[in-house]
């Protein structure tokens, strides 16, 4: 049988701490806030670029290529006015006064949850750079789009992942450091499930 997943409900999570964890169950506890209703249509970009440089054999073409310099960004539209919201727009800014706005670094953690009930939580290693570039008011779009961009920390991590199966509750995670009770390191696994062994000596 294939397994499609439908995307019904999804949230955005936004915490100001160095070092915002989940609980294994799914569970956002104080360190996070909830961003609000968001704009279902846009959904949750995911950009992912990576350069690339071509060694060509003279009259032969390309016989090699070297990959460098990943690059993550995405997005999301929130709906609503609120205090994260008003503070992810103007960063810094008071009740009465709006400064010059600067990118906003926060942990972001993207939970999304499909037709079956099961729930995918991805949160940023890093604290993200968060922008909106246009705040413009019109009777055609309701709230605000988000720009963002996601860094890899020193091991090339992006997100932690946490996936919760609605039936079972089983947890799958990927070297996780923003989960509590869960800091076993696992290791990637290759086109047929088994863990890669990286190679020795040198």
């Amino acid at each position: 049988m294939t397994k499609t997943d439908i995307w019904v409900g999804a949230n955005v999570y936004v915490s100001l701490e160095d070092e915002p964890q989940v609980e294994a169950d799914g569970t956002f506890g104080a360190d996070w806030d909830l961003s609000g209703v968001l704009d279902g249509s846009a959904g949750f970009t995911q950009n992912r670029e990576i350069s690339t440089t071509e060694a060509s054999g003279w009259g032969i073409g390309v016989i090699d290529a070297a990959d460098y310099g990943f690059r993550s960004t995405g997005g999301f539209t929130a709906l609503e006015d609120n205090n994260i919201t008003r503070y992810l727009i103007n960063p810094g800014s008071t009740a009465h006064v709006i400064v010059v706005p600067k990118p906003a670094y926060v942990h972001l953690a993207y939970e999304t949850t499909n037709q079956h009930g099961d729930t995918e939580i991805l949160i940023t290693r890093k604290k993200a750079r968060v922008f909106a570039p246009d705040i413009s008011k019109t009777q055609e779009f309701a709230g605000t789009a988000f720009e963002v961009t996601h860094f890899t920390d020193g091991l090339g991590a992006i997100f932690d992942r946490l996936q919760i199966d609605s039936a079972t509750g089983a947890v799958t995670t990927f070297t996780p450091i923003r989960i509590k009770g869960l800091s076993t390191a696992e290791a990637p696994l290759d086109i047929n499930g088994e863990a890669i062994v990286p190679p020795t000596g040198g």
